[in-house]
């Protein structure tokens, strides 16, 4: 398995991912979608606020927190960064 992954390894159909070479599961006792609900909500509720989004290109951790503290001094109450297999709210 490599360490990282880019633009170009995701497998996409019409420019929406598309698993090709992926093996989807179902298993009986693992997390569900709590969290991906839970997000969802969120941006619903400040999308009804009035609240724009912006989608931010970062090469790491560090330049997402760098972001996502120049977002909060401008009023930003919600940064998510997506990572390769997790999810980390920095706001």
């Amino acid at each position: 398995m490599s360490g990282s992954i880019s633009d170009q390894d995701i497998p996409t159909s019409f420019g929406t991912f598309k698993p090709v070479g992926h093996l989807m599961l179902g298993l009986p006792n693992l997390a569900g979608f709590g969290y991906e609900i839970t997000m969802l909500r969120r941006y619903l509720d400040l999308s009804r606020e009035g609240y724009q989004w912006l989608l931010v290109k970062v090469g790491n951790s560090e330049h997402a927190s760098v972001a996502a503290e120049l977002a909060r001094a401008q009023g930003a109450r919600l940064a998510v960064h997506y990572r390769t297999l997790t999810v980390e709210e920095l706001i």
